[in-house]
């Protein structure tokens, strides 16, 4: 029922953005196989996935509380080209993804420039969504410390951080976080085709293919955790 609701609000959102409707047919059969993709997700991963969720649980992604949104973000680079991919996954309390961004960008600086990339188009992407409330969440700890740092930053790369502190200003329900590898894997795997983009890539609602059972393994994951809390 869940996945068919999903699909109906879906097919709302293409008769008015893009004025194509969708009969209530193909929303059953969109939503059947919406479904069958998350149980495959399952089956592959089988009981390894299962293990190794209970196992780093807390490491992994996690839901957000009450009905906020979580934003995950990740930057990676190439450095013959000198360029850097950013990747963005926005995904609702239930894990449900409502947007997704790759974007290419020219990068002669550090690995910690191009993660401020990253966040910087975290919040611009919530911001043109009207995203107010927000758990921005990446795994360079250097940065996220930088930003909830409440002192001026005086360091080499201060003014970058300012910056980020202003953005983030732009919402009292914005908060920036800290999360692991295992809890950014779909952000991580957005940068890294992001690095192959020679424009920006959006999806609303929807992904490229080879995030979904990504996307299912963490519901999966969220989902263990908090049983098992």
């Amino acid at each position: 029922m869940v996945v068919i609701m999903k699909n109906i609000w879906y097919r709302r959102n293409k008769f008015v953005f893009y004025t194509h409707f969708l009969s209530p047919a193909q929303v059953i059969r969109i939503a059947a196989i919406n479904l069958e993709d998350y149980s495959s997700a399952l089956r592959k991963g089988g009981e390894g996935v299962v293990q190794k969720c209970i196992t780093r649980r807390g490491l992994g992604w996690r839901r957000p509380e009450g009905e906020s949104f979580k934003a995950n973000f990740d930057a990676a680079i190439n450095e013959v080209e000198q360029t850097m991919g950013l990747g963005v996954v926005i995904r609702d309390c239930n894990g449900q993804l409502l947007a997704a961004k790759c974007a290419n960008r020219k990068c002669r600086s550090s690995p910690f420039i191009a993660e401020c990339s990253a966040m910087l188009e975290a919040m611009e992407l919530c911001k043109e969504l009207g995203f107010w409330e927000v758990w921005l969440e990446g795994d360079a700890k250097e940065v996220i410390d930088a930003v909830n740092r409440e002192e001026d930053d005086d360091s080499r790369f201060g003014h970058v951080i300012e910056d980020l502190k202003q953005s983030l200003r732009q919402s009292n329900a914005w908060r920036a976080v800290f999360t692991h590898r295992e809890g950014n894997e779909v952000a991580h795997h957005l940068a890294k085709i992001a690095l192959h983009c020679t424009n920006d890539q959006y999806w609303i609602e929807e992904g490229p293919e080879s995030i979904k059972n990504l996307l299912a393994i963490d519901r999966l994951q969220s989902d263990i955790v908090t049983v098992v809390s």
